[in-house]
This record gives C-alpha cells, structure tokens and sequence, in this order.
C-alpha cells in the first residue's frame, strides 16, 4: 500500500498518553479514598432532535453534543471546526468558507453534483441546503447536535445521513451582554459581542450580536512570499423574542454572514517530491505569469502558486418562528427565507505554469477557474406536538420547500506567454469557452408524522412514516460537457439553454425504534429506518441516455443503547448499524474538464459509535468518543468501453476516514482557574475520487488510473487554561502542541495528465497555532 502522508509516531502517542493521564494522576491522588463516587453530578442534556424538548436519556437515538461552553473553550467559530470532535462526523471545505463543503456522518457524504444532500444543517429550525454555506458561522451558539443516522421521517430528504442541529442562545429579558476578542499567531483577530435589549418588560426582547474575523492563516506560498490562505468572516445576526401572551410566542431571526477568503483553496502538495517533478518543467518559466527559476524546498505547510484567487460568499437569512400553545399541543409554524452568493476560483494543479497536458510539455494552457452561483430558498413548516402527559406523545407537521440556484463556470488562461501549436492562441485574462452555465430548480412538498408509545413501564415504541414528494429541473445555459477534451464547444452546444432534464420522485420513508428500559437510568434500543434521494440529472451532458439519475434509496439497522450511572455523574451510550444504499448517487470524472452523477448498484456501510463522560471527582470532567465506519462498495462494476470492465466490490468509498475519535480531560484547580486537555485525530481515507482501493486501474496493459495509495491517520493535541472573575474570563490556548501534519480532504490533479505523472493535493488541518482570548460580561 502506498502511503502517502506522515504516519503518527510512537513518540506522539506516549506524549498524548502521558499529557491525558498527568490531571487524572493530580485529581485521584488529591481526592480522599471513599467507597462513594466523589465527583459532582452532570447537568441534564436537553436536545430537540425529534422535534421537541426531551432530555438526552430519553431520546431512542445516536446523539453527539457540543454544548456552548465546550465551544467557547475550543473557540470554535465555523462548522467546519467541529469536524472529528464528535464521533462518526467528517467536515472539510473544498478551499475556503465560499468553496464546497464536504459533510460526512457515519461515512454517508454530501457530493458537490447532486441538487440534494445527504446531511444538512439546521440552524434554529432552519434548514441550510447549499453546499456553499454548509460551513456557516458559530455565533452565540447554545448547544449543537449532531444525529447520526438517517433522520427522514422528521427532516426529510436533507437527512439521509444525519444532520447537524445548531441552537443559538435565547434573549434574556433583562439587559446585558457580553465581548469576547481573541488573538493568535496565525495574525488571527476575532471579535464578538452580544448584547440583550428589553423592550417590552417580559414581552418583548431583542437580541443583537456580531461577529468579525481576520486570519492570515497558516500555509505559505513561497513563491509569492504570502499567506496563502488568509480570510475575512464578518457575522450580523438580530433577533426579536415576542410572548404577548402565556401562549402565543414570535422568533423574528435575521443573519447576515459574509466570507472572502485569499487564494480559494488551501491545498498543499501531499508528496513535496511528485510536485517538484511537476513544478520544475523545462517550459514552465515561459509560461507562467511570475519569474522563477527553480523550486526551494518546502516546507510541511507550504506550496507555490503563481495565481492569487479568491472564495467569496454572502447570505441573507430571515427566518420567523410562531408557537401557541393549547391545552394539549402546541402548534409551530416556522418560515424562511435564503438568499446567497458565492464566487470563487481554482488554480489548476497549484502549481506554475498551470496544467501540464503530458509529461514535460507545454505548461500554462489553462491557468485557472471561476466559478460563481446565486441561490434563493423559501422554507414553510407547519407542525402540532403534544404536550399533555400520558403515555402518547406524538408530533405531526407538513412542509413546503423551493430552491432555485444558477451557477456559472469557466476556465481562465491568466498568462500572456503562447503555447506552441496545435494549441490556440489566447492572450492573457481571457475566459476560455470550456466551462458550464446551469440553472437548476427543486421543490418538495411533504406531511409526516410520529408517535412515541408507553407500551409498559419497560416497553416503549416509536413509529413514524413520511410522504415525501420532489420536482427537479436542470436548464443547460450554454457550455459543453466537456467529453471533448480540449476543443472548444459547438455552436449547438454553446446555445443549448433548453430544458435538459425534468424528473420527479416520490417516496414513502418509514422509522421504527422498539426501546427496552432496564432501568429508570437505562436504555436499549433497536432502530429501523429509510432514507433517500430523490431522482437528479446531468443537465450539461451531450448523451442523453446519461442526463437522467435515479433516485437513491437506503435502509439502516442500528442497535444502541444509553445510559447513565454513577449516581449520575457518568453517562455511557453506544450504536451499532449495518445501512445499505441501492443506486448511490456517485460523482465520477467525464473527460478533462467536467464532471456528472452516475448511480452505483450498492454501497454498504458498517460501523459504530461509542461515547462517555465521567465526573471523576469533584473537580475532574473526563470525555471521550469513538467511531469506526467501514464504508465499501457492494455491487459496482465500472466501465472502460473498449478496455474492459473492472469489478469494484468490496472497494472502499472515497473520503471516507476509517475512524475518528475525541478525548477531552477538564481539571478545576479552584473555583476560578482550570486546565483542559483535547486529543482528537482520524483514520486513514482515499482521495476523493478513489474508487479503486487505493491500487489504481490498469486494463489491457495500459495504467487507466494511477495507484494514488492512502494518506496516514493523525492525532491531535490541544492544551488550553482559563481563570475566571467575576465578570472578566481569560483563556489561553495551544493549538496542535506536536505539529501534526495531517489531511481532511485529498484531491488529485486534473486528468490531462498521464496516470504515472499524477500528484496529490490535500486541504491541511491547522499547524502549531498559540494565542488568547478575553471576554467581559455585563
């Protein structure tokens, strides 16, 4: 096996064994020896995954949690920070925060073609459905919750893998707030302020809060002599809380979020030595736009990129939330409204001189890309939820859903050298006529419902069904699907604006948990479930018999349990599931410039997930969580045309981390001041678009894909310490103690190239960052 990234060292884990161990040592030798359990109790988690408040014990289901202060602590700004914390979860960004998100739960991902995805993100009841602004900002957050396994009863399409349920923190009916301002040595300035404001003693509340962030960030391009990754978030959020009534309450939410990041992508090469190779061409200095002569070393977080590009993003959300209460249910209604931009770009192959048609040939052909959407939602939800006692409980709702995006792509030649025939003249800053122009619509109109039923003081049974129905159409705005490699399009295809695919789906997405109380502080359960998405299509492809994507369809077993002990102060909870999906929705390469959505026969995913928390003494909190998924084809066998057939089974699934796993060790030395120590890391993954295993794809002699290998699974190491007074907090922190070097996206280079002269490209996890934060409360 070919493994590509830097393996963790023995010296790493008996650093991280001795850093865990060293407070629980301090905190068991400090306390007295008593039959008795000396730590304190834990606070009851309430969550609201199915759709009410219910605590954490009660709920038949594989719950991850990240409460506010945890957040605070690790000083979490953005979702994609969250990745790995919690068991089963996988985030990266393709580039920066306006670039791709890649969002992982149980090795079940989202993939940047399809219209709908497979775990979404749901902000106050507000679901986020664009893959541009999945990465949404952590702003005065309350609690996150992560519900791994599909969730379609209750949530619908978005929910086939899971979701990821933030919860912002409520105005409080009397004035106050709070500033937080924090700095690092990444040059990170990061302020925030949130502020109450009582208008309407017990009515009427507004709450203001904000949020800026300048990074220079931490990969270096040493051939411009830059940050390579440096950005700018900038974060408005106003909301006004309304109770007339004992009643009635009204939840006006708007967000304003906006992010512009430097360069767009943060890839650094994952071999230093395949990227010299690549780098250091005898044509390359004629064809870039910046001098150089020969490649430095580089260093672990560094690359050379001649072209500087950018990732913008900008979103609009408003969102209003209406509950009354009768005497035996309440009834919400909850309405929304998105609007965003995104434009972004990509330098191809990171490298100067751009794309290399073949080995040691002409570089700077094509220099860059562009690309640039708009998106605009509308989503109304309308559901009842009981409240009296007794031994049903149930909630009921319908919803509606539309959106409507329109994305632009093109290629751009950024250098005035000409490449010598048979390749074109074109002069430097020009769009070049290879790229897509698509406009895509979706609508969904929905009605569930579920129930939870006292069987016996022992028994309990949930069951709930969901009718599910979908119209997409994809409209083809000009361009080529670029099967024609490096020609420009036809005239017919250039004006193609038509109608290329119009499908619609249905489903009918049942959920069935049967749980088992041993105990008042006990439960075991076993979960059946549906999930799916619904039929898509390539609307820019020049076969017809290829524009058209069934829908996809999955079933998951699961068998978990929870439970909590030690008088209280520990909590345990495990899941073990077997999911299979029939016609996976796959993204596969089509020629040079392009990509489309082809449906595999099966994939299979098997894993579990295991969680506790242990107030050891009373000053001790200790943490941890462990999942492994083992992510595989079942039936697929991939086509060559004339070159043959390759039979993938068994194959892993791109992208997919064996593993992941978080431990966390919180010591109060007093009342004021405590130390925390955070291990997370991963497991090893293929490239994103490796669907050999790792070994490549050689038919009739001839290397069709090169054996790209593996990269290593990685720890991570993060001390932090705080003092608190009364109204002022002080928190200093370390960030990746050991410099790890690590990967949580691979990506290979553009298929001009020949399988042998391929090289990687991976989006870093952060390097050595130290820095402080301060907060005052008023």
């Amino acid at each position: 096996m070919n493994h590509l990234g830097r393996g963790p060292s023995q010296s790493l884990r008996g650093a991280t064994l001795g850093l865990l161990l060293s407070p629980v040592a301090m905190a068991l030798a400090q306390g007295k020896p008593s039959a008795a359990p000396t730590g304190t109790l834990l606070e009851e988690v309430i969550v609201s995954a199915q759709k009410r408040s219910q605590s954490l014990t009660d709920v038949p289901m594989s719950i991850g949690i990240m409460t506010a202060d945890q957040v605070e602590r690790a000083q979490l700004t953005s979702v994609q920070d969250i990745s790995v914390r919690i068991p089963g979860l996988a985030i990266s960004q393709f580039g920066g925060r306006g670039d791709i998100g890649y969002l992982s739960i149980r090795g079940l991902a989202n993939n940047s073609a399809t219209q709908t995805l497979r775990a979404a993100v749901i902000v106050d009841d507000v679901p986020i459905t664009d893959l541009r602004s999945l990465n949404s900002s952590l702003l005065d957050v309350e609690q996150i919750e992560v519900l791994r396994g599909p969730q379609s009863t209750l949530y619908g399409l978005t929910a086939e893998a899971g979701l990821m349920v933030t919860r912002s923190r409520r105005p409080q009916n009397t004035f106050g707030g709070r500033l937080a301002a924090r700095y690092s040595s990444f040059e990170d300035y990061n302020i925030q302020g949130v502020v109450d404001i009582p208008l309407i003693d017990n009515e009427l509340t507004l709450g203001l809060s904000g949020l800026y962030e300048s990074r220079d960030g931490f990969v270096e391009n040493q051939l411009l002599d830059d940050d390579y990754d440096k950005g700018e978030t900038q974060v408005a959020r106003v909301r006004a809380l309304y109770t007339p009534t004992d009643q009635l309450e009204l939840d006006f939410i708007y967000t304003y979020d906006k992010g512009d990041d430097d360069f767009g992508q943060s890839f650094v090469p994952v071999n230093e030595g395949r990227y010299r190779e690549r780098w250091d061409n005898p044509v390359a200095a004629a064809t870039s736009d910046v001098a150089f002569e020969t490649l430095a070393p580089l260093d672990e977080w560094e690359n050379a990129a001649d072209w500087r590009g950018f990732a913008k993003i900008e979103s609009h959300n408003f969102s209003l939330r209406a509950a009354y209460e009768f005497s035996s249910f309440e009834l919400v209604s909850v309405s929304s409204y998105r609007e965003g931009e995104s434009d972004s770009s990509f330098d191809i192959g990171i490298a100067p001189g751009g794309l290399l048609p073949f080995p040691g040939g002409p570089s700077g052909f094509i220099q860059a890309g562009e690309t640039a959407g708009d998106t605009e939602s509308f989503y109304q939800e309308l559901r009842a939820v009981s409240s009296a006692d007794g031994p049903l409980d149930w909630v009921v709702g319908a919803v509606y859903f539309n959106r409507e995006d329109e994305n632009i792509g093109e290629f751009v030649r950024t250098v005035a050298n000409i490449p010598p025939p048979p390749f074109p003249p074109i002069p430097a800053d020009t769009p070049l006529p290879f790229g897509d122009a698509l406009a895509e619509e979706f609508t969904s109109l929905s009605i569930y419902g579920q129930i939870d039923y006292r069987l016996s003081d022992r028994w309990e049974l949930t069951a709930g069904l969901r009718y599910e129905d979908t119209e997409s159409t994809s409209r083809n705005l000009g361009g080529h699907d670029g099967s024609s490699g490096l020609f420009p399009p036809t005239e017919e295809e250039i004006n193609d604006d038509g109608t290329r695919v119009k499908q619609s789906s249905d489903n009918l997405l049942p959920k069935l948990t049967l749980s088992y109380l041993p105990n008042d502080s006990g439960r075991v359960y076993a979960t059946l479930a549906k999930g799916w998405l619904p039929g898509s299509g390539n609307a820019d492809t020049s076969d017809d018999s290829q524009a058209r994507v069934d829908e996809e369809e999955s079933w998951t077993y699961e068998l978990g349990a929870n439970y909590q002990f030690a008088q209280a102060r520990a909590t345990l909870s495990a899941a073990l599931f077997f999911n299979t999906i029939d016609d996976y929705q796959e993204v596969v390469s089509v020629g040079p410039l392009d990509q489309r959505v082809e449906n595999v026969d099966e994939v299979e995913i098997r894993g579990f997930e295991v969680e506790a928390t242990w107030s050891a003494t009373d000053r001790l909190r200790l943490s941890a969580g462990y999942a492994r998924n083992e992510a595989e084809y079942g039936s697929f066998v991939e086509d060559y045309g004339t070159f043959g057939r390759v039979d993938r089974k068994g194959n892993r699934l791109p992208g997919v981390p064996e593993y992941n796993f978080n431990i966390s060790a919180v010591y109060d030395w007093s009342d004021r001041f405590y130390t925390e120590l955070e291990v997370f890391g991963a497991g090893s993954f293929l490239e994103r678009e490796d669907r050999t295993d790792g070994k490549g794809t050689q038919l009739l002699g001839v290397q069709l894909q090169p054996a790209l290998g593996e990269t290593d699974s990685y720890e991570v190491v993060n001390l932090r310490a705080g003092y608190d007074w009364e109204r002022v907090s002080l928190l200093l922190f370390v960030n990746n103690l050991l410099e790890e070097r690590y990967f949580t996206l691979v990506n290979n280079t553009f298929a001009f190239e020949s399988p042998e002269d391929v090289y990687l490209l991976g989006t870093p996890g952060e390097s050595l960052e130290f820095g402080a934060s301060l907060s005052f409360s008023f």
